[in-house]
């Protein structure tokens, strides 16, 4: 309470993990039985190996340690390598879309990540504008559809999935420099992307395709990043500096 914070657990440190790098966006699954993270970066012969995964949550919201791992310095109980290490301003976070497949935000564009097929664990789609880092994404709570907004360019998409396999050609439409990421309001059949000093949100049909519908709010930010929406009180939430 009155802004301050108590560290209540730690986890994913220690000498089999890589210091001094920020861990970026994580995120639960629906069922708030697993907490995912990017750059679980482990040190292996000196050199820093790259890596994302899982902790599991307990019921009372605490991560689980590793099978005969004490409790001083958990492991994540799901790990494989990922040749790529995401800066921590890159990753645009994780989208758990079932049991065994996730999409998260590459560099390039979304990337799937299958836990259970060992053949091929990430399957990536590039999209347009080429090499742009600052991604982030967001899920429909209803639809197999996925939302991408490119900061700071003039483009945000939309893609469909099959449980977390990309499926089509991106869906693209502009507004002016994006500098959050998505906000799904499905009861409203919206998107919300914050831009600098306004909320600007684009309706979307059934299927979840963008629509040429804009609506657009003043903020009293200079960069609108922090937003939320609650399906289940249709509230919409946005974070402005104390004072404006």
């Amino acid at each position: 309470a009155h802004g301050k914070a108590e560290l209540v657990q730690a986890c994913g440190k220690g000498s089999d993990y890589a210091t001094g790098r920020k861990v970026g966006y994580i995120a639960f699954d629906d069922r708030a039985t697993r907490l995912y993270f990017p750059n679980l970066t482990r040190m292996e012969k000196g050199k820093p190996v790259n890596g994302i995964g899982y902790f599991r949550i307990g019921k009372n919201g605490l991560v689980l340690p590793e099978d005969g791992t004490a409790e001083a310095g958990f492991m994540a109980q799901s790990e494989v390598a990922f040749s790529t290490y995401i800066p921590h301003d890159n990753a645009g976070g994780f989208v758990p879309v079932s049991d065994e497949v996730i999409i998260f935000a590459g560099a390039a564009g979304p990337i799937s990540w299958d836990q259970v097929e060992a053949r091929q664990r990430f399957s990536a789609v590039h999209v347009w504008p080429p090499a742009r880092p600052y991604r982030r994404i967001a899920v429909h709570p209803t639809l197999p559809v996925i939302y991408m907004s490119l900061l700071d360019t003039g483009f945000v998409l939309q893609l469909k999935h099959a449980e977390g396999y990309i499926t089509s050609n991106f869906q693209a439409t502009t507004i002016s420099g994006p500098t959050s990421r998505p906000v799904v309001l499905g009861r409203r059949k919206m998107v919300a992307f914050g831009t600098k000093g306004q909320i600007q949100f684009i309706s979307i049909d059934d299927q979840g395709h963008f629509l040429p519908e804009f609506r657009r709010a003043g903020v009293a930010a200079d960069d609108v990043s922090a937003l939320s929406y609650s399906e289940k009180f249709d509230k919409f939430y946005v974070a402005v500096e104390k004072g404006k």
